[in-house]
């Protein structure tokens, strides 16, 4: 993510959010952003349904300058881990005429997101699929194997095998000889997945050992399984082991607090996983970090999962708290409460269990803070929230003062000198690293 800041001045706003508070003005591009970098397409929120919001995407995706948002497709995928809203941005793109095929080929990162992205363009019935989108296929095709292609491209109602037909690539560029005549030829062996492992065996228990010895499951696929792996009687050191050699590059911080709460005899082992992951970069000097545990985060991520918005704030908020040389935790709702100095899930329960959640009273927060702040202010104040204030925020607290969105909503507060960001991944934290990287340096200048 590149550091480009985004600074407010005081007293421009324009309407009010859900609660009531004066709603900053935002150019479409910056709504945009707040929009796509915390969605989970077509999931609901507190106060909007999934339609809504996927409806403004896409009419902002229309307006706003084409090469903003080839950037933010690309952006949303690699560094925020959105699968499906980038490839919405990509079609949006192409009914525009200004897709280009680097584009397209960085959102398509898994073997079944082809068939996702023909999908989306064959919304309202079936039509020509354009040169520039199969040649973007064809390019992404050779990062693939046999694993992989099987694994993704078998099921559903266009299959891999359909996109061959239709794309033609010239098979000089396989990674494998001979493995695409086996996509078109409906050969590839089947995948030693969990999914095909589990369904078929007779003793699961041995299934499980034989793919956590093998190193068959992947990261997030680990913390998805840890309640059948309990289940079916695997030891919590066998587990451990696995936790310890799994890759979580890609996991969102969200996905180690979803494991815990399903099994929750096992919250160390997924909590020194979680805290082994941490930024690469520093944050130096004190940090304040406020928290947002009002009402509407509690509101669940998706129909089919109880992790929350709050969920996805706290997972920022343990990360940050790893990459502070020295931090104090904050959360507010209708009051402002300090919470001890505490690391990974048990910050997570001192932040939910901290206060009732309520209204959304930040800028009463920050005036709690300005007072604390008198005699030694802070070098920053992060505020991770949804934006949806029932007061009006100007002002922060300490030298930089920088307010992460965790929400998809078209308005949010904090005018005056904020640098905004948007998203619920570790890249935020590298935004705010990189943002102060940039300011040291031009001072030196």
């Amino acid at each position: 993510m590149k550091p480009t800041k985004v600074l407010v001045q005081t007293g421009v706003y324009e309407g009010v959010t859900h609660e009531g508070g004066k709603a900053i003005r935002l150019t479409d591009e910056q709504t945009l952003r707040r929009s796509v970098l915390a969605c989970l397409l077509w999931e609901g929120t507190f106060y909007e349904d999934g339609q809504s919001a996927y409806e403004r995407i896409c009419r902002l995706a229309a307006t706003v300058n084409p090469e903003r948002v080839r950037a933010l497709a690309v952006e949303a995928r690699q560094e925020h881990q959105l699968r499906h809203v980038p490839l919405v941005l990509c079609r949006e793109l192409l009914r525009r005429g200004e897709l280009n095929e680097q584009t397209l080929t960085s959102c398509l990162q898994r073997a079944d997101e082809p068939a996702q992205f023909l999908a989306l363009l064959w919304t309202e019935g079936r039509c020509h699929v354009p040169r520039v989108v199969r040649r973007a296929i064809v390019t992404a095709l050779p990062r693939w194997d046999e694993y992989q292609l099987a694994k993704w491209g078998r099921q559903g109602p266009i299959t891999m095998r359909d996109i061959f037909r239709l794309c033609h690539p010239d098979p000089k560029r396989e990674p494998t000889p001979g493995l695409w005549a086996k996509v078109v030829k409906q050969e590839l062996a089947v995948p030693d997945t969990w999914e095909v492992a589990i369904s078929g065996a007779g003793n699961k228990a041995v299934e499980w050992r034989r793919l956590i010895a093998g190193k068959r499951l992947g990261g997030l696929a680990l913390l998805r399984n840890l309640r059948n792996l309990r289940e079916c009687g695997i030891e919590k050191e066998t587990v451990a082991q696995a936790m310890e050699a799994a890759q979580f590059t890609r996991v969102l911080p969200f996905r180690f607090l979803a494991a815990a709460k399903v099994v929750p005899q096992w919250e160390d082992i997924i909590d020194q996983a979680m805290l082994r992951q941490p930024p690469e970069a520093r944050l130096p000097g004190e940090t304040w970090l406020l928290v947002d545990v009002s009402g509407s985060m509690d509101y669940s991520l998706s129909r089919k999962s109880d992790l929350t918005r709050m969920d996805a704030a706290c997972g920022v908020a343990i990360l940050a708290r790893e990459m502070c040389d020295e931090c104090r935790m904050f959360t507010f709702s209708q009051r402002l409460v300090e919470l001890p100095v505490r690391r990974g899930m048990a910050l997570r329960d001192a932040a939910v269990r901290s206060q009732g959640h309520g209204g959304t009273y930040l800028a009463r927060a920050l005036e709690d803070l300005a007072r604390m702040a008198r005699r030694k202010p802070p070098e920053r104040l992060v505020v991770v929230t949804d934006e949806q204030a029932h007061d009006d925020v100007q002002a922060g607290v300490g030298k930089r003062h920088y307010l992460v969105n965790v929400g998809t909503y078209e308005k949010g507060v904090g005018y005056g000198p904020w640098v905004r960001i948007n998203g619920f991944s570790d890249a935020v934290l590298g935004y705010i690293a990189a943002c102060e990287r940039l300011d040291a340096e031009a001072t030196k200048q």
